[in-house]
């Protein structure tokens, strides 16, 4: 990763960028915008090592309806890019169309217009449209899409709720949607992993229950199949969280990668997530561990107040404040890619 032109300076006068000091980089690209702190990390391996990936942000609608930003959850918050020239037009009002999922640097968003959703990247402009042949084309609403990294026009895995208790997914991308139903109940929230070459999307029901969807290992394989990833004939909010099954529409599930085993399948009530800081919304749910204390946080969407506000949610004291109290709307949280679920922030999270 060394440029013609690090190596002409170095011929010329003896040192070149890569021979920046660590702490000067830092310095420099902390002021960056998000764009512009990508592209510098892959300067030269000397800078990519400075500068860890870059924290997560919340996209944020404006009082106009097309004027879009990534805003930063640094210390303090700071509007981290402008968003590609052709993104107010990809984006819908909120009238005509909703955002069904961000992960790995995209964003989803389903349209009314033309009964479709797409992928598209915020920072570039690029889309991925899903387009199906199933029967119910114009009928079928894409509610909340996971996906897996590095996805291309022509070959994407992703999975969506489209009906209460259906998920469509694909391998294959464009070629390969089909249809599943749940067996036991409404799906609230989905979320995608990969584990030991498996392609999993675990599913979160009404009740509480867990499902693990094992999709196919490849495109001549078996349809994709259910399997409970819990095996208690209890319910799964024991009393008096019981009352969530009836009375709470909103319920994320987040996976945490660290090997444990489950060994109950009821849901409890906890004041501590292990130092993890976790992000839920239509977002692919991530994980983060925090290394200097600040994790057992939780930053969720409001939906009950107007507009959508980001929020962050303290297990320890039971309280929320708004991350962006100037903000209009939060529309969705949004993560450069897949690898945010494991490196460690500390820049004011």
């Amino acid at each position: 990763m060394v440029s013609s032109i690090d190596r002409s300076w170095r011929r010329e006068y003896g040192y070149a960028w890569d021979d920046l000091p660590p702490e000067l980089v830092a310095l420099i690209a902390d002021s960056l915008p998000i764009k512009s702190y990508t592209r510098a990390r892959a300067v030269c391996t000397s800078w990519f090592a400075a500068l860890p990936p870059a924290s997560p942000s919340a996209l944020i609608r404006h009082d106009h309806p097309r004027r879009f930003s990534l805003t930063c959850l640094s210390s303090p918050p700071t509007t981290s890019t402008t968003l590609h020239e052709s993104i107010s037009t990809v984006l819908p009002p909120s009238s005509r169309g909703f955002f069904i999922c961000s992960g790995d640097g995209w964003i989803g968003v389903y349209s009314f217009d033309n009964s479709m959703a797409f992928l598209v990247n915020p920072l570039t402009g690029e889309e991925i449209p899903f387009q199906h042949n199933l029967e119910e084309k114009r009928q079928m609403v894409f509610y909340k899409v996971v996906f897996a990294p590095n996805p291309t026009p022509t070959d994407f895995t992703a999975a969506a709720i489209t009906g209460c208790a259906r998920i469509t997914y694909t391998i294959d991308g464009n070629r390969g949607w089909a249809h599943i139903y749940c067996p036991r109940d409404y799906i609230a929230d989905v979320v995608y992993r990969e584990k030991d070459g498996e392609k999993l999307v675990y599913c979160l029901t009404e009740s509480g229950d867990v499902l693990v969807l094992r999709l196919p290992g490849d495109k001549a394989a078996m349809p994709a199949v259910f399997e409970p990833l819990f095996h208690a004939t209890a319910p799964a909010f024991a009393p008096p969280y019981d009352t969530i099954v009836r009375t709470d529409c909103d319920k994320y599930i987040v996976i945490c990668d660290d090997g444990t085993t489950l060994t109950t399948g009821c849901w409890l009530a906890v004041k501590d997530l292990n130092g993890y800081t976790v992000f839920v919304g239509k977002n692919n749910p991530v994980a983060i561990r925090m290394e200097d204390g600040t994790g057992n946080n939780v930053y969720w969407i409001d939906s009950s107040i107007a507009g959508r506000r980001a929020k962050r949610f303290d297990l320890a004291t039971a309280t929320s404040w708004l991350c962006f109290p100037d903000a209009q709307a939060c529309c969705s949280w949004y993560f450069l890619g897949d690898a945010q679920c494991r490196v460690i922030f500390k820049n004011g999270l």
